[in-house]
């Protein structure tokens, strides 16, 4: 969860993406505490949210230009290979972020699930916490966008969104989050 990309974050940044209507999710490693990758058939209960996810922390959806998103992203990892709470889990994205550039780590590719260029200049609606929102973890770029809605704890939006899913299958890892050493 600190580290490398899991299925637990991605299932979470999936589950607020969806039930809060955004374009994209983003969750901190450091909010899910488990700090565990699932075998894939983990049946997923109430118990096992509120052992990965005892904040008692909102959901929010903030508008935010996609290049201010991209920035705080590479906030979230400029502490990389270093175990980080701040490490991000996204949904909708697919992001390669290459640490061997001389000048600067950087991301060198920012797309969408669908495998689209994302658009700098757009405006897109991001799920998160208000940790994150507020420019927790250092991820101050957050601030540049705008507070849209906060919505219900995030492990309620979960179980709301496993309810609908019924059936949810994660692997350990998706490929949303590629990082070049």
């Amino acid at each position: 969860m600190r580290g490398e990309e899991s299925n637990f974050g991605n299932l979470v940044a999936d589950a607020i993406r969806s039930e809060l209507g955004a374009q994209f999710g983003l969750v901190n490693g450091g909010f899910v505490r488990g700090d565990n990758v699932h075998p894939a058939k983990t049946t997923v209960t109430v118990g096992l949210l509120e052992k990965e996810m005892p904040f008692p922390r909102p959901a929010v959806l903030i508008k935010i230009k996609a290049a201010d998103l991209k920035e705080a992203i590479e906030q979230h990892l400029r502490v990389y290979p270093a175990l980080s709470g701040s490490f991000p889990h996204v949904s909708g994205l697919r992001i390669i972020y290459d640490r061997s550039r001389p000048e600067m780590p950087a991301i060198t590719s920012f797309k969408d699930e669908f495998d689209n260029n994302i658009d700098l200049n757009a405006v897109v609606l991001v799920a998160t916490t208000k940790f994150v929102a507020g420019g927790g973890d250092g991820c101050v770029a957050w601030q540049k966008g705008k507070l849209v809605s906060t919505h219900d704890q995030i492990a309620e939006e979960v179980v709301r969104f496993i309810e609908k899913k019924r059936l949810l299958a994660y692997p350990a890892k998706e490929g949303r989050l590629i990082i070049v050493d």
